[in-house]
Order: C-alpha cells, then sequence, then structure tokens
C-alpha cells in the first residue's frame, strides 16, 4: 500500500536505527502527510543470531546440534571446534579434502552449532532422506521442517549429482559388504565391532601418554577429532545397518498379522549390549555394595551430596562406599551432563551427580523398582512378545516361513541394536583421555602465571591454543575472560530454535500434539511408548534434583548421562 519511494526511505531509516543503537531493533512507524514517522524503537530481545557472515540470500536451513545431543546451552570454543574437525574429517569417507574452516556443514551461533541441510532439502532424494531420519532421531525437528518443504524459496530442484552418487558409493560399498558378513553372525560381527573399539581406545591411551607437552597434545587432539568418523562410521554403519533393517522387517510382518500392533517396537525393550544401560545397571550395582554396608550406607543417606562428592575426590570415603565409586569412576567417569563439549567437566572432575543418583537408589526400597528388576521386566516383555508375534504369524498363509522369518529378523535385530549407543561411548571416552590431558597442560599454564585456571584452555580455538603452545604472546587471560563472561550470558538464554532459518526466522516449538488444543494440555516429546501417571518433576538442571522413585521426569533434553537421575 505504500509508494515505492516511501518503502525505501523505510528502509534508510530501518538501517539508520539499527546503526545508531548498535543491536538489532524492533521499530514502530507510521506514514503521515507523506512522510515516514518514526513512533518507538527498543532492542529485540527475542532475535535468535544467525551464524556471523550468513545472510538471509540465498535461504539457507540449519538444525540445532544441541537439540540432537540433548546439549541445549552453549558450548566452550574449544568444543565447537573439535566437532568442526570431526566433520571435517568426515569427509574423508566420501575422498573429499576438507578443514574445519572449510568444511560446510557446522556453524555456530550464540555459542551453539547449527547443521546447514539446505543442500539436502534442496535435493529430492535428499529431501525424503532427511526428513526421514530427522523424524527417528529427533522428532521436533521434523515437524518444524515439514512447514518449510512448501515453502518457494526451498524448491527441490533435482536428484543428486553424478560425483555425489560416485562418493555415497565409494562409502556404501564396503558397509554392504559388512552387512552381508554380520547377517548370517551377527553376534560375532557384534563382538568383533566391541573389540576392535576397545583396541582404538587402548591404542589412543597410549599415544596420549607419549605426548607430555602441550603442542604434542593438541596436534593428537586434532589427528584423532579428524580421523575419528573415517576409523568408526564404516565399522559402526555396516553393523546397526542390519540392526534398523530387521526391526523395519518386523515393524513391517506385523502389519500382516492379526493382533500384532505394537509387538516388533516391544521387541526392542530390555535390549543387552546397550553401554548406557550397562552403564545405569552398573551405578546400581554400585548402590547395593554400599548399601550391604553399614558405615557405608549411613554416610551417604545422611551426607550432603557436593560433600560427599568432595570426600569421593579425596578418597575419604567409608571403604565401601570410596571403592564402589572409584570403581565406577573407573569405567565411566569421563562421561558427563553435555559431555559431547570437550569443555564441559565429567565426573571423576566433579562426582556430585553420580552421588545423588546413589542416594536417589537407596531411597528404592520395593525391588520391583530396582533397575536390574525394570530391565529384566523389560527382556521377558520382549521375549513375549517375539512368541506372539511368532505364533500370529504362523496362523497365516504361509506360517511356518513367517514365524522363521520373524525368529531371525527378530535375534539380529537384539544382537546388534543395542550398539546404537557405542558410537558415541567410544568418542566420549576418547574425548576423556584428551580433556584429562590438556587439563594436565593448563595446570603448568597455571604455574606459569599464563592462566587463571587449567581449564582455561577450552575458552580458547584451536588456532589459539595451537599459538599458546607455540610460545605466542598474548593477553590470554583476557581473552578467556571475555569468552567466559560470553559462555554465561548464553547460560541464561532460555529458548533455543530446533530450527533456524539464515533470514532470522526461528522454530522454537517441540513436538506438536492433537492434545494441545484441550486447554492446559502440555505435550512433549516422549522417551518410549505407552501410558504412565504420576507426579511429574520438572528438572531443568540435573546437577542440583534428585528424584524420588515414581516420579516422571520432565526435561528440556537428555544425553546418556541423565541415565542415571
Amino acid at each position: 500500500a505504500l509508494p515505492d519511494e516511501a518503502i525505501a526511505e523505510l528502509a534508510r531509516l530501518g538501517r539508520h536505527v539499527d546503526s545508531f543503537f548498535g543491536v538489532p531493533q524492533d521499530v514502530e512507524w507510521a506514514w503521515d502527510g507523506g512522510r515516514i514517522w518514526l513512533l518507538q524503537s527498543r532492542p529485540i530481545t527475542s532475535l535468535f543470531p544467525v551464524p556471523e557472515g550468513m545472510g538471509p540470500e540465498p535461504l539457507q536451513v540449519l538444525f540445532s546440534f544441541g537439540a540432537v545431543q540433548g546439549l541445549l546451552g552453549p558450548m566452550t570454543p574449544l568444543g565447537q571446534d573439535t566437532i568442526r574437525y570431526v566433520f571435517a574429517g568426515s569427509g574423508r569417507i566420501f575422498g573429499v579434502d576438507l578443514t574445519p574452516e572449510t568444511q560446510p556443514v557446522i556453524y555456530s551461533a550464540a555459542e551453539r552449532l547449527f547443521g546447514d541441510i539446505t543442500g539436502l532439502i534442496r535435493n529430492r532424494v535428499g529431501r525424503r532422506l532427511s526428513h526421514a531420519s530427522l523424524g527417528f532421531v529427533e522428532p521436533g525437528v521434523q515437524q518444524a521442517l515439514t512447514t518449510l518443504l512448501d515453502d518457494p524459496r526451498l524448491p527441490a530442484t533435482g536428484g543428486p549429482k553424478l560425483r555425489t552418487l560416485w562418493r555415497m558409493t565409494r562409502f556404501l560399498a564396503p558397509v554392504l559388504g559388512g552387512a552381508l558378513r554380520t547377517l548370517p553372525r551377527p553376534e560375532t560381527s557384534r563382538a568383533r565391532f566391541e573389540q576392535e573399539l576397545e583396541a582404538r581406545l587402548a591404542q589412543v591411551e597410549a599415544q596420549m601418554a607419549e605426548e607430555t607437552t602441550l603442542q604434542g597434545r593438541v596436534t593428537l587432539m586434532e589427528e584423532l577429532s579428524a580421523g575419528a568418523f573415517p576409523w568408526l562410521l564404516p565399522r559402526f554403519v555396516s553393523r546397526f545397518a542390519v540392526a534398523m533393517g530387521t526391526l523395519n522387517l518386523l515393524l513391517h510382518t506385523e502389519r500382516g498379522l492379526p493382533g500384532g500392533e505394537g509387538q516388533a517396537l516391544t521387541l526392542t525393550r530390555g535390549l543387552p549390549h546397550n553401554v548406557t544401560t550397562e552403564m545405569d545397571l552398573a551405578l546400581w550395582k554400585t548402590a547395593q555394595v554400599i548399601r550391604a554396608d553399614p558405615a557405608a550406607l549411613d554416610h551417604v543417606r545422611q551426607g550432603e551430596a557436593g560433600m560427599l562428592a568432595v570426600e569421593a575426590l579425596e578418597g575419604q570415603l567409608p571403604g565401601a562406599a570410596q571403592e564402589a565409586i572409584d570403581s565406577f569412576l573407573a569405567r565411566y567417569g569421563m562421561r558427563g551432563v553435555g559431555e559431547i563439549d570437550l569443555g564441559r567437566p565429567r565426573w571423576r572432575e566433579d562426582p556430585e551427580p553420580i552421588v545423588q543418583a546413589l542416594q536417589s537408589y537407596l531411597q528404592i526400597e520395593d525391588p520391583a523398582q530396582a533397575p536390574d528388576a525394570v530391565f529384566a521386566r523389560g527382556v521377558i516383555a520382549a521375549e513375549d512378545a517375539l512368541e506372539r508375534m511368532v505364533a500370529a504369524a504362523r496362523a497365516t498363509r504361509g506360517g511356518r516361513f513367517k514365524a522363521r522369518r520373524v525368529r531371525w529378523a527378530a535375534r539380529r535385530m537384539r544382537a546388534l541394536a543395542g550398539l546404537r549407543e557405542s558410537p558415541k561411548f567410544w568418542v566420549v571416552r576418547t574425548m576423556g583421555m584428551v580433556r584429562a590431558a590438556l587439563l594436565d597442560s593448563g595446570g603448568d599454564l597455571v604455574e606459569a602465571g599464563v592462566l587463571d585456571r587449567a581449564d582455561d584452555l577450552f575458552f580458547l580455538t584451536l588456532q589459539e591454543l595451537r599459538a599458546l603452545a607455540a610460545g605466542e604472546e598474548g593477553d590470554w587471560r583476557a581473552l578467556v575472560g571475555e569468552r567466559r563472561a560470553a559462555y554465561a550470558r548464553e547460560e541464561r538464554r532460555t529458548q533455543v530454535p530446533r530450527l533456524l532459518l539464515s533470514d532470522g526466522e526461528a522454530f522454537y516449538e517441540g513436538v506438536t500434539s492433537s492434545t494441545e488444543e484441550r486447554e492446559g494440555v502440555l505435550a512433549g516429546s516422549p522417551v518410549s511408548p505407552g501410558v504412565v501417571e504420576g507426579r511429574v518433576r520438572v528438572v531443568l538442571d540435573p546437577h542440583a534434583t534428585q528424584l524420588a522413585p515414581g516420579e516422571i521426569l520432565v526435561c528440556p533434553g537428555t544425553d546418556p548421562a541423565w541415565t542415571p537421575l
């Protein structure tokens, strides 16, 4: 409705106001008497920043890396750089030489990482694949993406290029060969994969022990980060693809069975060989060791979690408790909330979350509520579901063949699906070794008066860390202070978009449901199927919370370190 010259004048005014205040402005204006009038201007407090240097055109679509990883808070600069190195190194899988600066996938905004999926959704095949895979990984992102697929600014212009197909073939050919070798002997293949992971970790540990200088440790860290995906993914995908393929076969089969609805998913309960489940059960065993010793039990039950954590680090707990907690931390101490960020503290540095979980476990008096009993019920439920599926298959046409196929698929799915958490566990254990070595170097720099705290290193980028290791002069304290202030400011941000467009549009909502139409009903992303009733406890910080048996946990997102809670 405005004349063109008025629109141009309004644009000039908007730029002038933005420049005058130095931050994005929410402007109210009027047009009267042939003139533009400025009525009000105030800072935009809800605007989420886009990555530096990224403009509104061409439109780019970014998904929250943190939403997928259960890390909605900010990441340290070194933690961000480490992930960039990992993704840059993944180019080797497809024969592409990338650096952290040239990799086209991971970008930073508001001290958080976002993945660029524009190329995928502009491609007809990639659009279908990304939409389907996001539904499996993060349903909230998938629902936000669904609203964008009809946007005329994001047309699907064609299929994959020949060069892309060739690169995918180079990756998938050995993966397919590995999957075919896995099919006849899934247990043997899984055991071999686990042995390879342990052998690789032992090799990394030996390499890290040889490096005693910051320069050597940084160089090794870069090599490990860049080489992680090329070594890990082909080995993992060839096994896990069999697990997902057989699960899909079971899901497809049950659609044609009478009363078969939901049985295939029940087969995924009580999965063996899941490192996160094994960690939870190991922590329960730790609680049971403490429970069996009256002195240890009384001390842990009555003590304040923070003080007990200090005593655990200093070796001052009662003998049974100290030995049990030390044994648990020896295996799992490199884990922690937000563990995908190299800069986040680990349980072995601050075991207070473990102490809190143990105190909650020691409240459990009903044996049926114990984690091992819950897991055992899951195994029984899966076994019962299998027998029901087999019986239903036998009752249909070609029943003998279908029943054998169900057992064949179920055995392979249950032998391999538990590997889902293994890659991240391997990466986090590797990160734990790197972090421990860097903290050792950080301690040396504190003694030399260069830094104030050993973990100041994680508030430097890799390029800055290399410069520091090479002895370059700089006001490292001031730089770390600025970074810590930015990190603390971002910790106060209460909303992080699941999907972000380069023009600034942000999609914050999670999974929506028809139940939201009813007054007073909130919908979230469930972690498993089924219905449960009980008291809800909303948890924003697992470090400061205990759950009572029977309470329902509601939180912004989780990673494996939340499992004990």
